[in-house]
């Protein structure tokens, strides 16, 4: 098709003018829109604010000193950090970018300081510049924090009936969840195989039908707790659902819910949580209702700012620490393992049936991944994951797991792969019978950011015989992706990152990771492995000592904001905050 108007615009090819036809519909509709407003290029995929702030100054009139053009600057950048950032690292940022017109420093973003000025020596605030919704969602955390940590006067009715299946800690979180009111909020903190998933099946099935409402942050979770419920017979007394479908999210109209009428709300997969989607959960919540978060503190913290979690027990909220593993003997050592790296351990224990590589050559560990993703050794596609740190890595193993796992499937679409140097860039082809990885969230096809699945066919029009859609089979069912949307969500997953793999869990873990993983390095490696279910490979280049050093790096303490806002609305007058 003929986009040869987009095509003159500084910087945009044939590839991506088709891409900005459809995401406008057409190239008219795109060129009458970009007239009204140039920045709403980036609303298409890959394009960020330098490329449309270039088209819109050479193309559009758009001045350097133009509020407009600093409102969406600002935007951009505190949206590459999660919604807030640094005083002064806000500062460098904009003019990396080449806003450098103080006047609108802060147009569109906000500042605690010359909003509360009284807070001018608290550096937790001080130095922090936000987005408004990231803004007002740590200030409605911690007002709910206020509450939820305040000492309980709601009587305590003990459940009859305790099960002998319980240990003490799973019995001491279901009789709190099991009686709605007591307390405002209880966390549920544990690692993969502590039984998590069992308390809150046999809460639901203590509350009876109605009482509680569960939410998770991926389908996958979902389906997980609708399978425990289904197995002690209480399927059908709480709603299972994501967040976003749970708060009923539609696009272009945000989270449609009013209340959730509920008296216990829990949370699962909480550690994935950002603090501006528990915000929103938060403020729907009934006066009296119990909120219920339950996850893994030790996991890696959310992509979006914040770690409200964290933050939930560090305040003091009502916690119980699930300790006790119920994996099978010969998946314990998984656990350990990871417990070893999450406590610090001076050293790995040892390995039996798991593998750990370390100290090899770049041929040893090519040779090694060769040898270990065998095809005819391992279990389906969806049963075993591979997963690394950094994104490049991620694309080059996955073009060579291709050659391996599917040499000859058909054409279905390609992508860019972004992540890529550019000189070693170029379209990778996804063929039927690739496994793909989730990009982005799609709630109208109800798909996830890191859900796995299977390219199993491209449909055809009816009179053209041209491609429209590509069929992918995710979590069991079969999801149509229109074909000029599937190069933006859909991607090669035979490895994936472990931010992508944070919810999910596989019979076979593969670690290929050549070098030291950078930030935050102990959570990251303590989120990977606890990813394995039966089986677990380590690969790295690194020496052991050099590699368990890493893994066990601790995080330079950084100060919570939310910590630091819920301490000072506690010491103020009901009223003032």
């Amino acid at each position: 098709m003929d986009h040869s108007k987009l095509t003159k615009l500084t910087g945009v090819g044939p590839a991506l003018a088709e891409r900005i036809a459809n995401h406008f519909g057409s190239e008219a509709e795109a060129l009458a829109a970009l007239s009204e407003n140039p920045y709403r290029l980036m609303e298409v995929e890959g394009i960020g604010f330098r490329r449309a702030d270039c088209i819109a100054q050479a193309h559009f009139g758009i001045s350097p000193d133009d509020p407009i053009r600093h409102g969406y600057g600002n935007d951009w950048v505190l949206r590459q950090a999660g919604g807030r950032m640094p005083l002064d690292l806000y500062q460098a940022r904009r003019m990396e970018i080449g806003l450098f017109d103080r006047r609108y420093e802060l147009w569109g973003a906000f500042c605690d300081i010359l909003l509360e000025p009284d807070l001018q020596d608290s550096p937790e605030f001080a130095q922090y510049v936000w987005l408004e919704p990231e803004l007002r969602a740590e200030q409605s955390l911690a007002r709910f924090l206020v509450k939820a940590t305040r000492p309980t006067t709601n009587p305590f009715i003990m459940p009859n009936g305790i099960p002998t299946y319980l240990n003490e800690a799973q019995v001491n979180a279901v009789l709190k969840m099991s009686c709605p009111g007591f307390v405002p909020a209880l966390c549920v903190t544990g690692g993969a195989g502590t039984g998590k998933t069992t308390v809150i099946a046999e809460a639901v099935r203590r509350l009876g039908a109605g009482a509680a409402r569960i939410m998770t942050f991926t389908g996958k979770a979902a389906q997980r707790v609708r399978q425990a419920l289904a197995g002690r017979g209480c399927e059908d007394f709480a709603e299972v659902s994501t967040l976003h479908r749970g708060l009923d999210y539609k696009p272009g109209e945000g989270f449609r819910r009013e209340r959730f009428t509920e008296s216990v709300v829990i949370i699962d997969e909480a550690s994935m949580v950002p603090n501006w989607l528990l915000a929103q959960v938060v403020t729907r919540l009934e006066p009296l209702a119990t909120l219920v978060l339950v996850g893994d503190v030790a996991q890696l913290p959310p992509i979006d700012a914040g770690f409200p979690f964290k933050d939930f027990i560090d305040a003091g909220v009502h916690t119980v620490t699930l300790t006790q593993n119920y994996r099978q003997e010969n998946q314990r050592e998984i656990f350990e393992l990871a417990e070893a790296v999450r406590t610090r351990a001076l050293q790995p224990p040892p390995l039996h049936a798991s593998i750990c590589a370390t100290n090899l050559s770049a041929y040893e560990f090519n040779y090694w991944c060769e040898a270990l993703l065998d095809p005819d050794q391992l279990p389906p596609l969806l049963d075993w994951q591979a997963i690394t740190y950094r994104n490049a890595d991620r694309e080059r193993i996955n073009l060579e797991l291709q050659k391996i796992f599917n040499p000859h499937g058909g054409k279905a679409f390609e992508y860019w792969p972004r992540a890529l140097p550019k000189e070693e860039r170029k379209p990778i082809t996804v063929k039927t019978g690739d496994k793909i990885a989730v990009r982005a969230n799609v709630y109208s096809l109800e798909v996830m950011n890191g859900q796995t699945g299977i390219v199993r066919d491209v449909k055809l029009d009816r009179e053209t015989y041209e491609p429209v859609s590509v069929i992918v089979e995710i979590e069991g069912r079969s999801v149509e992706v229109p074909l000029e949307l599937a190069p933006d969500l859909l991607e090669l997953g035979y490895c994936i990152t472990t931010h992508k793999a944070q919810g999910s869990g596989w019979k076979e873990v593969f670690i290929l990771q050549p070098g030291a993983v950078g930030f935050d390095s102990r959570r990251w490696w303590y989120t990977a492995i606890s990813r394995a279910e039966e089986q677990l490979a380590i690969l790295t280049q690194m020496g052991t000592r050099t590699w368990w050093a890493n893994a066990t790096k601790p995080m330079p303490f950084e100060p919570s904001s939310l910590l630091a806002r819920f301490q000072r609305y506690a010491s103020q007058p009901v009223g003032v905050r």
